[in-house]
């Protein structure tokens, strides 16, 4: 039975938040949270949250963004790094690219930038905020995950059809 984003988030994360940004209220230059966080206000300057960070609806963030889980329902300005899940609702803005293990991104949300499905283990040390890394998916790793695929040629004769060219011109 397939399990749901948010109930995958809630086994793996504590809940309650360990900060609020309030509506209205401004936060210039890096923020780093333990905990949870939550941000309804405007942060210009990157983000790291040691667990789930949602960004509510009225809230814009510019900057580089590391989380272990993100709900985005307003904007986000800049690339997102997520160790779990990335759930997009439909309110959402987001120009950059978003690196994620598991996606739920629903209509009419905005993502104008790639959608990057992690392939590796998760970032170390978060919460330490000393060693993030900002790793994409290498090419041995997306080769890993899909290996190289040649289509196979089949033998043919001058002058000889084979059973590609019989079955292709069933239905062509």
């Amino acid at each position: 039975m397939p399990v749901g984003l948010q109930s995958f988030i809630k086994k793996v994360l504590p809940s309650g938040n360990a900060f609020v940004l309030p509506k209205g209220a401004t936060i210039v230059g890096s923020l780093q949270i333990v905990g949870n966080g939550e941000i309804h206000g405007l942060v210009k300057g990157n983000v790291t949250v040691g667990g789930k960070l949602v960004v509510g609806a009225n809230a814009e963030i510019k900057g580089t963004v590391h989380v272990q889980a993100i709900e985005i329902r307003g904007s986000v300005v800049g690339d997102i790094f997520c160790n779990y899940g990335a759930s997009i609702a439909p309110t959402a803005v987001v120009k950059g690219d978003v690196t994620a293990a598991v996606f739920d991104i629903k209509e009419g949300a905005l993502v104008d930038g790639q959608i990057i499905i992690k392939t590796e283990a998760p970032m170390q040390d978060l919460g330490a905020f000393g060693s993030v890394n900002e790793a994409k998916p290498d090419e041995a790793a997306i080769a890993m995950v899909m290996p190289a695929y040649e289509t196979p040629q089949p033998e043919t004769q001058p002058g000889k059809s084979t059973d590609l060219d019989r079955d292709a011109q069933k239905w062509f």
